[in-house]
């Protein structure tokens, strides 16, 4: 079975407003692709460190308080609206006083990780995705996956298998 036609028997045959497996969830999808980044080569607890002094930062929620469902729309913070908060910062800015982590995405030629997030939330934006519930259009989109995969140091798509799992 390809993934398309996976994707369309779960969504016509599982009760996805109900309980999940997963504990918890991010708020919005930005934290997503913030923790997508941020989580390869390095330990998850200076994700947590990151992605909260961010939200600090912007007095922003991180977690959903709903566990094991993703959150409605109306809880969300959308892409553009995170998206609009950095564009203007300078990357350097953003990874040392915001994010206050000047992780690369890569040792030879990668990016500031701040700089990729940056990056990603542009392109998925570009796609028309503000909210979990738009994320299942990004599946199998080849598209969507090479632009990711331009970000220096995104070529070999963890994070954007990351992102999407």
């Amino acid at each position: 079975m390809d993934n398309k036609k996976f994707l369309k028997y779960c969504i016509d045959n599982l009760e996805l407003d109900e309980a999940d497996q997963f504990e918890d969830y991010f708020s919005s999808v930005p934290f997503c692709v913030m923790n997508s980044i941020f989580s390869i080569n390095t330990k998850y607890e200076a994700v947590l460190n990151a992605l909260n002094r961010f939200c600090k930062h912007f007095d922003l929620t991180l977690a959903h308080n709903v566990h094991g469902q993703i959150p409605p729309i109306e809880m969300q913070k959308f892409v553009s609206e995170i998206y609009n908060l950095i564009k203007d910062i300078d990357v350097n800015s953003l990874a040392a006083d915001i994010f206050k982590n000047r992780q690369r995405t890569s040792t030879t030629n990668g990016i500031l990780k701040a700089d990729a997030c940056v990056r990603f939330l542009k392109i998925i934006k570009g796609f028309g995705v503000e909210y979990y519930q738009d994320v299942p259009r990004l599946i199998d989109n080849e598209t969507f996956e090479d632009c990711i995969k331009r970000i220096p140091g995104q070529s070999s798509g963890t994070s954007l298998k990351y992102f999407l799992c």
